[in-house]
């Protein structure tokens, strides 16, 4: 089970002797860190979305920016960038929009500002390899025990370094079904996926045919493959309840659903899901959406303030309105490329001066290629 493209993850330049690593203090680990670079040629921006939102620790209101995503790919980037967002850990400046190069980068350093003692050196230089290749996607495997259930991997190591739960609600209830794919399926997705194929191929074909007349070790991978068929939304009504009683309220995490990854927020009436998608951008009364049922045909739109959106409240902005916001949003994008664009010819300039000057013979002028020996 995986969310875009496999991509194993890079071993960081910055691998130290563990026990050396366990000395230095995170600033100083930080110093030594090479998160590996965006290529120029592939940077992505990602538009900012500022909305309303009340701490829950403090209970103080301020506007924050979030991340919104205009393609399926750097979910889980940017569901954890939100996710640390809420919890005021990330600020994301001023500007309309960032770079995955940026956001990465400010991710490294949201990770170095408080490092878990349980996480070792080894744990976080895996991490920092890991950031890079957020942007085409993380892989994790389901266990159908819990609502906390994956197995471990790189995609939990980096969620436990963030401390940021890592949640889904595919579960199976502690029945007949929940037996079998708990004690014959590892109650994971792969064993469950194996185990039907296996007993598939044993009845040549019966299982997925779902023939009811088969029993024994045949007729539990047919209850295993009915309940995967069943609940294909990758969400169970029972894991739901699951959510709401294990997830602590105001509380935030990554869910898991759908081969998709998005930030959720627990309160005491419900479970909410933060709206990122690029198309809202510019409406700030789109900020939430519940989630109610498996089939989400009950699910509602939120505003900052939870309040329920309806046709009544008014409608959408019309088109010319639209057409204003996406245009400034171009200006002030275009802006901050040209910005980018001369501090890079300035940093280039000054890098050209300082290879000219340690190539020039002793006595020459400084910053002239050609210059009269000083007498």
């Amino acid at each position: 089970m995986s969310e875009g493209p496999s991509k194993a993850p890079t071993t960081p330049a910055s691998a130290k002797d563990a026990e050396a690593s366990k000395e230095m203090t995170p600033l100083e680990i930080a110093s030594t860190a090479n998160i590996e670079p965006c290529k120029s040629d592939q940077r992505q921006y990602y538009r900012l979305k500022p909305i309303q939102w009340t701490d829950p620790q403090t209970n103080t209101r301020r506007e924050v920016k979030i991340v919104t995503q205009n393609e399926n790919g750097p979910c889980p980037l940017i569901s954890l960038a939100n996710a640390l967002v809420l919890q005021g850990r990330l600020y994301l400046g001023r500007q309309p929009s960032i770079s995955d190069e940026e956001l990465i980068g400010h991710l490294g350093n949201t990770l170095f500002s408080r490092i878990d003692p349980k996480v070792s050196s080894t744990e976080v230089d895996d991490i920092l390899g890991l950031l890079p290749t957020l942007t085409k996607g993380l892989d994790v495997e389901i266990k159908f025990t819990d609502v906390f259930g994956f197995v471990l991997g790189p995609a939990t190591n980096l969620f436990r370094g963030f401390n940021v739960p890592l949640v889904h609600g595919w579960v199976v209830e502690p029945d007949s079904v929940g037996k079998v794919i708990r004690e014959k399926c590892e109650g994971t997705y792969n064993g469950l996926v194996n185990y039907v194929f296996q007993k598939d191929s044993e009845s040549q074909g019966r299982v997925i045919g779902n023939s009811s007349d088969l029993s024994g070790e045949f007729g539990d991978a047919v209850l295993a493959n009915l309940w995967l068929e069943s609940n294909a939304t990758q969400l169970t009504e029972y894991g739901i309840g699951e959510l709401l009683r294990c997830l602590e309220d105001y509380s935030v995490a990554v869910f898991f659903r759908n081969n998709h990854f998005s930030t959720l927020y627990k309160r005491p009436e419900g479970l909410y899901t933060l709206c990122a998608d690029d198309g809202v951008a510019a409406d700030r009364r789109v900020v939430w959406e519940s989630i109610c049922d498996v089939s989400q045909e009950n699910n509602k739109f939120y505003d900052s303030e939870f309040r329920i959106w309806t046709d009544s409240m008014s409608d959408r902005m019309d088109n010319e309105e639209q057409k204003q916001v996406d245009g400034d949003y171009a200006m002030a994008l275009e802006l901050q490329r040209n910005q980018e664009e001369e501090e890079r010819k300035r940093r280039e300039a000054r890098e050209l001066q300082v290879r000219q000057m340690d190539r020039m013979p002793p006595g020459m002028s400084n910053g002239a290629l050609y210059a009269v020996p000083n007498s």
